[in-house]
């Protein structure tokens, strides 16, 4: 009894492993059926490919490994149920591991094809092994997402995870095989919000975050951290309901990193006039000054913000304003007039000081604080400056 208990044990544990490669399997009619746990196979001959088909049940996004062996060069494809190919990997060289990152899969057919590039290879008795694995839920990236029509869906709010990984794509009809990952901020609340994203820090890797609407112009480009360094946009003003497109890659071509992934963390705020309302980089898109004081930031480098105040009083008033910028930041606060001339321009202190702009003399109607870094040259994405103003009615004297 406990014997055969044993051999019932062992081949249920064997079921639930690995499945075994079914030769002949080069073409993807021929392909051996596997399940989530993957598979074991061997390379043959140098020119031997292996197909396997896996069938999802639900949708996810699909992460795998293959494990190098001595001799062979491999190179992995993963293809839908009307066999287009939907990403390659091929990342190592001899002996060395290929993966699989964020690749977001629905509920269907499959085709998982290993194939190897040395030419030379010649080990047909050593096993590789074929691992997979699937995530569900949301607040995960979903590869292929090279373009923004297959733009990943961003939790807004919250937080979405993803890979700088592969560093190339090898399905990029041009020669330098671009990777980059698009994803999609949708707001359906009506109302002014405020939008700020914060993208992590990754080992090896220098973010730029770029900000498009649905006409695909591009509103922001942050470039602001280094190798290793994370990127935020604040203060993004959003009229919702409303979509936005972001497009996150490595700045310099060919770098990634399959391990640490990069975290996109969204926040959204209602509008209530105390902060600036991005984009502001013109006169027609200047934030309302209402209140006595707001915050804002100089991000990207040459980041110019408009605010437009509003003199309602029939009487003549004095205008008073003010801006105290982070250590960081040497500013320059400019006054303008309703066709956005400048009048007055203060940037006499150095950094971390504040400007001022006192007695200026103004009637009904419209003008226009601006607020930029002197050299035009730096930014401080993360250290908001502190704009003032005050309207005091006219007295001789």
């Amino acid at each position: 009894m406990r014997k055969s208990l044993i051999v019932i044990l062992a081949a249920a544990l064997a079921a639930c492993g690995p499945a075994a490669e079914k030769e002949p399997n080069d073409e993807l009619s021929q392909a051996t059926v596997i399940g989530r746990r993957g598979a074991k196979g061997k390379i043959s001959k140098a020119s031997d490919v292996d197909a396997y088909r896996l069938e999802m049940g639900r949708e996810g996004s699909l992460d795998g490994r293959i494990g190098g062996i001595r001799g062979v060069d491999f190179v992995l494809s993963v293809r839908d149920a009307e066999r287009r190919e939907l990403k390659r990997y091929d990342e190592t060289a001899t002996g060395g591991d290929e993966e699989i990152r964020d690749l977001g899969l629905g509920a269907g057919s499959y085709y998982v094809v290993v194939s190897n590039k040395d030419e030379k290879a010649a080990n047909a008795e050593q096993e590789y092994t074929l691992e997979l694995k699937l995530a569900q839920g949301p607040g995960r990236e979903r590869e292929p997402n090279e373009s923004a029509q297959s733009a990943s869906k961003l939790d807004v709010p919250g937080l979405t995870r993803g890979h700088y990984f592969p560093p190339r794509n090898l399905l990029s009809d041009d020669t330098g095989y671009a990777e980059v990952d698009w994803l999609s901020a949708e707001i359906a609340q009506e109302g002014l919000f405020l939008l700020n994203i914060d993208v992590s820090e990754v080992a090896k890797v220098d973010a730029v975050l770029e900000v498009y609407d649905t006409n695909f112009y591009k509103l922001k480009e942050i470039d602001l951290g280094g190798v290793g360094e994370g990127e935020s946009l604040q203060n993004f003003g959003v009229r919702g309901p409303a979509r936005y497109l972001l497009r996150l890659y490595a700045k310099r071509p060919g770098s990634g990193n399959a391990e640490t992934p990069y975290e996109v963390l969204t926040e959204l705020i209602p509008y209530q006039g105390r902060s600036e309302f991005e984009p502001n980089e013109q006169r027609a898109d200047a934030t309302p000054f209402g209140p006595e004081s707001v915050s804002g930031t100089v991000s990207p480098e040459g980041d110019v913000d408009w605010y437009k105040v509003s003199v309602t009083d029939e009487q003549r008033m004095i205008l008073r304003a003010g801006v105290q910028g982070p250590e960081s930041l040497d500013l320059k606060l400019s006054f303008c007039d309703s066709l956005g001339q400048p009048l007055i321009s203060a940037d006499s202190a150095g950094k971390g000081q504040p400007e001022l702009v006192t007695g200026v003399g103004v009637s009904k109607g419209e003008y226009y604080l601006v607020v930029s870094e002197k050299s035009g040259r730096k930014a401080d994405a993360r250290n908001a400056y502190t704009l003032n103003r005050s309207l005091v009615p006219y007295q001789p004297g």
